[in-house]
């Protein structure tokens, strides 16, 4: 939100739009619309650290969408700029307009004056609040500063997996034996959100010994929907046929008497009818073929099993400490202050043993170079909080995300947009991140997309995004998001962030950005009261191609404040 405040407060000072408030004698209220929002600016930081008061938060909400309007305002002012550019040095115009320019001008003036002072209402009203809520002062992040104090990370790769090495042995004795009777076993990896059920069917299915021992491996993304047509094409890697029956033939022809490994990685499904649909077409396999459902749900692997489901629990305390220090103290992995270790033990027990939990908070730890009196107070302060929540995992992951500087939170806020289990290109997103705007200048010389990437670098490390994919030059080619970091971005966007999923749609008037996976049309009537600025139509597919699509068609007649 400060660069919102930052970018109006740029327009209420340029050149174009001193001019038309000249004209239209408009000039003490841009100067009190000015001094209004930086006072307000000046406050945000410490509004955003309390964020979990209600009236906090609804305070943000509404200083957030009349910084919006207050944007959206002003870029009008500066289409009438250039609009008045072009007719003055256009004779054939000039002529034409003579006769309605007046009336024209004093009409837009008027109108446009309205608005502004409409604005300016809404802030004064925030602006009292803000001495209601005991907001005070406090200088934003130099986002300079924060690179500076991060020249390394603490990214942990799928290699380094800690604690499971008995589950990875137990796994690999099942895929391996050479005396198995079925065509097609299905082992279930069960259990909560964050214990690395994915990461261990990772750890298993890049393994030297399994990749040699199997004729094809695949690897589907299920998710919510059990949509047996997408999963095939997944299998397949064609999406061509619409048809299920030649899609169905596909799939057999593709695994016909090869053996096979199959992961389907965070199956939903508890309807035995449609897993046996699937699983019919899997029967075709050569003799030793194996399928890794990983699920959190006891139901699925009871309908889905025909080895015993393997029960992911968390991890003991001695791994528990072992993953938080790796994590928390970097390349620093000999730490001899005992009161330091004796708090960060203190601190990994709130963690339950749930690996994204613990590398989530020592990420956070390690970025910020806290020495034991901040620990101290981590521990005492902000720990103590997550007591009031019942989901232990979320309140962790939310008091992580509560900790990114705002310029960061908007980059990770954005995901949201994607759907869950979405393989991101690294390069597009940040990217995108440009477009919006989202990156801020830095003070060097080096490109934005070089500020972006260290963007990103920075909420991988803090286990923002994993699975990484590397590239034959040793980068970041692709990477996705834990499904409860997707859920946490969807929760802390609320309605500025919408996903459509279908043709119906529920926007609601705060809703500034939109995505969906198909075209949609709005009726003038309807979208004329929307305040959209960008919209993206995201590819279904799940897989390593996913891509906005260009080529969707869509109407949005009437929603003038769209700029992506």
């Amino acid at each position: 939100m400060e660069d919102l405040a930052v970018t109006v407060l740029e327009k209420l000072s340029s050149a174009a739009y001193k001019d038309l408030q000249i004209f239209w004698n408009l000039k003490d209220d841009n100067e009190r619309m000015k001094n209004t929002v930086s006072m307000i600016k000046a406050v945000f930081l410490d509004a955003e650290s309390k964020a979990n008061n209600h009236q906090v938060s609804n305070w943000l909400e509404n200083m957030k969408d009349v910084l919006y309007d207050a944007d959206d305002l002003l870029d009008d002012f500066s289409i009438e700029a250039s609009r008045r550019k072009v007719m003055a040095g256009n004779n054939r115009v000039r002529r034409i307009q003579a006769f309605f320019s007046k009336s024209n001008k004093i009409a837009c003036g008027i109108k446009l004056g309205y608005r502004m002072k409409a604005i300016q209402k809404r802030l004064d009203d925030i602006a009292k609040t803000k001495h209601d809520l005991q907001l005070n002062d406090r200088p934003m992040e130099n986002p300079i500063a924060y690179r500076e104090q991060r020249q390394t990370y603490s990214f942990v790769s799928k290699d380094e997996v800690i604690g499971r090495d008995e589950e990875k042995k137990c796994i690999k004795s099942y895929l391996l034996d050479d005396n198995a009777t079925n065509n097609v076993s299905i082992i279930p990896i069960v259990g909560i959100g964050g214990l690395g059920k994915t990461a261990l069917a990772q750890l298993v299915y890049n393994d030297n010994d399994v990749q040699s021992h199997f004729e094809l491996k695949m690897w589907v993304h299920v998710s919510d929907k059990f949509d047996i047509k997408k999963i095939s094409w997944d299998i397949i890697g064609d999406e061509k046929n619409s048809q299920m029956d030649q899609v169905q033939q596909q799939l057999r022809n593709k695994i016909k008497e090869k053996k096979f490994l199959l992961v389907l990685d965070d199956m939903w499904n508890v309807d035995r009818e449609l897993w046996l649909q699937l699983k019919h077409m899997l029967m075709e396999g050569g003799k030793g073929s194996m399928i890794i459902v990983t699920t959190r749900s006891q139901t699925v692997a009871d309908i889905t099993h025909t080895h015993r489901p393997l029960l992911l629990e968390g991890l003991d305390s001695e791994k528990s400490q072992e993953l938080f220090f790796r994590v928390a103290f970097g390349e620093l992995k000999e730490q001899n202050d005992l009161e330091l270790l004796a708090i960060g033990r203190d601190i990994v027990k709130k963690c339950a043993g749930i690996p994204l939990a613990i590398r989530t908070i020592g990420s956070l730890l390690f970025s910020r170079n806290l020495g034991r009196s901040d620990w101290q107070y981590f521990k005492d302060a902000e720990f103590s909080k997550m007591d009031q929540h019942k989901d232990n995992i979320f309140s962790i992951l939310k008091l992580s995300y509560d900790h990114l500087p705002s310029f960061l939170k908007k980059c990770f806020a954005y995901c949201s947009l994607f759907p869950k289990g979405f393989m991101f290109e690294k390069k597009t997103l940040i990217q995108l991140w440009v477009a919006e705007g989202f990156i801020q200048q830095s003070n060097d010389v080096r490109r934005v997309e070089d500020v972006g990437h260290e963007y990103f670098m920075s909420l991988l490390s803090m286990s923002f995004f994993r699975d990484v994919t590397i590239d034959d030059c040793g980068g970041i080619s692709t990477c996705k998001m834990h499904d409860i970091m997707h859920y946490l971005a969807q929760v802390v966007t609320g309605d500025e962030y919408v996903v459509v999923e279908g043709e119906e749609l529920n926007i609601e008037n705060k809703t500034r950005y939109l995505s969906s996976r198909r075209g949609i049309r709005l009726s003038p009537t309807s979208s004329s009261s929307y305040k959209l600025r960008t919209f993206h139509v995201v590819s279904p597919q799940m897989n390593a191609s996913n891509r906005l699509l260009q080529s969707d068609v869509f109407s949005f007649s009437g929603l003038k404040f769209l700029k992506k």
